[in-house]
């Protein structure tokens, strides 16, 4: 579990909440996404591909890059996701769509009721298997999280230099 490649943390439910209350798309659901597709970040705090075009449709979004400043429609918000239509990629964009990122990364670590410290003196103290293995679940997706968070902060950093 510590040094799975496959593990991966679902943010889903935090891209639905900051679209419901920043501003999302016309039907509700998650601006950019690909209906079943993966919104997730990786160990390394690396994200998915389908998190990374809705982060970036969030991005372009947030610097009203769209014709006549408005906000596309839903079907171009489906073609966009499935590629069939082209994001532009400036460095502002960018800047956004990982600082969104990593809003979306902080609100689901927040929403975990227990430190990795909490749950690291929890951990040793576990006599049953199970709980044992469910807090070690839990303190890895918080490290996942807090990679993600770390990696989007240090990007736009990044990209903040090269602007200037």
């Amino acid at each position: 579990m510590d040094d799975n490649p496959q593990e991966d943390v679902a943010l889903d439910q935090q891209l639905n909440t900051r679209n419901a209350n920043g501003g999302g798309n016309a039907n509700g659901g998650v601006t950019g996404g690909v209906a079943g597709g993966c919104l997730s970040v990786y160990q390394g705090g690396f994200p998915s591909y389908d998190l990374l075009c809705h982060a970036r449709v969030r991005g372009a979004m947030e610097v009203r890059r769209w014709v006549g400043d408005a906000a596309p429609e839903p079907a171009a918000l489906r073609r966009l996701a499935r590629g069939e239509i082209a994001l532009p990629r400036d460095a502002d964009v960018e800047v956004a769509a990982f600082r969104y990122l990593g809003r979306c990364c902080e609100d689901k670590l927040r929403g975990f009721a227990t430190t990795v410290d909490e749950d690291a003196r929890v951990r040793v103290g576990c006599g049953e298997e199970m709980h044992a293995l469910a807090v070690r679940w839990r303190i890895n997706q918080k490290k996942i999280l807090a990679d993600a968070i770390r990696f989007c902060n240090l990007y736009v950093r990044h990209l903040l230099q090269q602007m200037d």
